[in-house]
């Protein structure tokens, strides 16, 4: 058990910054945390969605979405509900060779298009809405009291979902229980004591009651939450399948990328392939690429790990232990794999930074109505994106969210608190072995 462990956790470390790593690049400092529950026994891995707003002067909301693109099927659906109202979204997802530019940089802002925009706001303002009642024991009966009622770290993520995407402020409505009304219980009336409804409605593209079309009115409740995405047809790279043996869920699959609003912001694997050749390092593309596949000898050492991961729920725990350690140090491991593999992380790291700076500066200049940006990508990326909203762009942070990524609990796997923290230190070595390769 020991001997896998062991070869496991070189692996994850390994990857973390090449195969897994170009997906899951690793969190910068700032964009993700580890929370110790039962003395470290149960651990979670916390993304951040940070909010950015100009220092002088106007300009959109701009946000920063930490991704790990293997974890909880929660930690998507937040984000999907996070992003989906914003007027654009910029993702990461390496394009295959020949593929164009997305298409969706030209589409045209139609009703039919505010009104998916709107929809998706309008969900978001209901996942306020429930922490609202939350923690004040009631509904807002304003959105101005729905600002003023949540933290003060998160009210620069509500502000831009305020307004439907004509421009126009949304509405809440709260529907009171009937209480009068009663139910026969165990041989005896009693009261009734269902909740409140409350909604979050837009006019839609008209801006009157009633209406057909984008004309309908638009609304959404926390009592009823949206339907589940449909993120389409499974991969089958080694991610997948790592997701498939942790019982998690890999981003690609899971989150839905096809929205109007969202466009992709990466390189092509052609282009990939052509600048490694141009650096005369065309041997690491094809050992990243068969390790992302489950090709070749790298795929295959891959595959076999994944399978062995997949076996017993103290595989699976321990695995997603090592995981949730590993993607907190992986601001210090990327770094160091930048030494040991040169041309190839210049390319997964740097050049792909410019690429999505360069495509938010084309927004920002030329489309002039927009009010709110995303931006999420492998959290690795993210000190270098944020350098850029503050030294080029002057933005500044306004506001954050955290939000679980990855929980892992080692009680499962049969341990105990001793145990626990042996393992993890076990890990704690194997990174600090890397860090060590990395910097000779």
């Amino acid at each position: 058990m020991r001997v896998i462990w062991n070869r496991a956790a070189a692996w994850l470390v390994g990857v973390s910054g090449l195969g897994v790593g170009m997906a899951l690049a690793g969190p910068g400092p700032g964009f993700s945390r580890v929370i110790e529950h039962d003395e470290g026994l149960r651990t979670t891995l916390e993304m951040v969605v940070r909010a950015y707003q100009p220092v002088h002067g106007s300009g959109p909301t701009i946000y920063l979405a930490a991704a790990v693109h293997i974890g909880d099927e929660t930690f998507y659906t937040h984000l999907q509900t996070i992003l989906n109202g914003l007027d654009v979204v910029l993702y990461e997802g390496v394009q295959p060779p020949g593929q164009g530019r997305d298409r969706r940089w030209g589409i045209e802002k139609d009703d039919a298009f505010r009104a998916k925009v709107t929809q998706a706001r309008a969900h978001f303002l209901g996942v306020f809405l429930e922490e609202f009642r939350n923690h004040h024991g009631r509904y807002p009966t304003s959105l101005v009291e729905l600002h003023e009622g949540i933290p003060q770290e998160q009210r620069a993520l509500l502000e831009p979902a305020l307004f439907d995407a004509w421009g126009r402020n949304f509405s809440v409505s709260v529907v009171e229980p009937q209480l009068a009304e009663r139910r026969r219980r165990g041989g005896r009336d009693v009261q009734s004591a269902e909740r409140p409804i409350a909604y979050v409605v837009s006019l839609g593209a008209d801006g009157m009651l009633g209406g057909e079309g984008s004309a309908a009115d638009i609304f959404a409740s926390p009592a009823f939450p949206p339907s589940a995405f449909d993120a389409g047809e499974r991969a089958q790279g080694i991610q997948q399948r790592l997701a498939d043996a942790l019982h998690l869920e890999f981003q690609l699959v899971r989150m839905d990328h096809s929205l109007p609003n969202w466009r992709n912001s990466d390189v092509g694997v052609d282009e990939i392939q052509r600048s490694l050749s141009e650096m005369g390092a065309e041997g690491q593309g094809e050992m990243l690429f068969d390790a992302l596949g489950g090709q070749g000898l790298t795929g295959g050492i891959a595959r076999l790990l994944v399978g062995i991961v997949g076996r017993s729920t103290s595989m699976r725990e321990s695995t997603k232990a090592m995981l949730v350690d590993v993607l907190a140090r992986a601001d210090e491991l990327l770094p160091a794999q930048e030494q040991m593999l040169g041309p190839l992380m210049e390319i997964i790291l740097d050049h792909r930074n410019d690429v999505v700076v360069a495509d938010l500066k084309r927004v920002l200049e030329d489309e002039r109505g927009v009010r709110s940006i995303g931006i999420i990508y492998g959290a690795g990326h993210l000190p270098g994106i944020e350098r850029a909203l503050i030294e080029d762009l002057g933005y500044a942070p306004a506001g954050q969210r955290w939000v679980p990524a990855i929980t892992a609990d080692l009680g499962k796997a049969g341990m105990n608190v001793r145990q626990a923290k042996r393992i993890r230190e076990s890990l704690r070595r194997q990174i600090d072995a890397q860090l060590q390769r990395g910097q000779r």
